[in-house]
């Protein structure tokens, strides 16, 4: 299997049905275009949908924040990079950056994430008592 870069970086242009009635970009696709990159980022690797769905694993975000400088518009064309940020105790750390083609930072967002199991729900890295 082929190595995943350490960061992920893609274009995005602002389609006229991703923005509001003002031509700004709406708060659940500017999500959703930060998670589609999360998941560009993680396929082809060990932690990718397949290669988790295979050992009936899954992710699961916990925990997003996300910090809007400037809103991105209707044809503005989005540089969206994203990286591991590391292991907090369980959950694996996800940061992301939206820039303008100048360079400009308009978005920046981090997450928290779990691996589960995906019959039961339980996170396999918890050691288990048994009774």
């Amino acid at each position: 299997m082929a190595a995943t870069p350490l960061d992920w970086k893609e274009q995005r242009l602002v389609e006229s049905f991703d923005v509001d009635l003002y031509g700004r970009l709406k708060p659940h696709v500017l999500f959703s275009y930060l998670l589609n990159s999360a998941w560009n980022h993680a396929n082809g690797s060990n932690y990718g949908y397949a290669e988790l769905m295979a050992r009936n694993l899954m992710w699961v975000l916990i925990k997003f924040q996300m910090v809007v400088r400037d809103q991105p518009k209707w044809h503005d064309q989005l540089s969206i990079e994203t990286w591991g940020k590391g292991i907090e105790r369980l959950y694996a750390l996800r940061d992301f950056s939206v820039r303008s083609p100048s360079g400009e930072t308009l978005v920046s967002a981090t997450s928290s994430w779990l691996i589960l199991e995906s019959p039961t729900g339980r996170n396999p890295l918890v050691f288990r008592r048994r009774l």
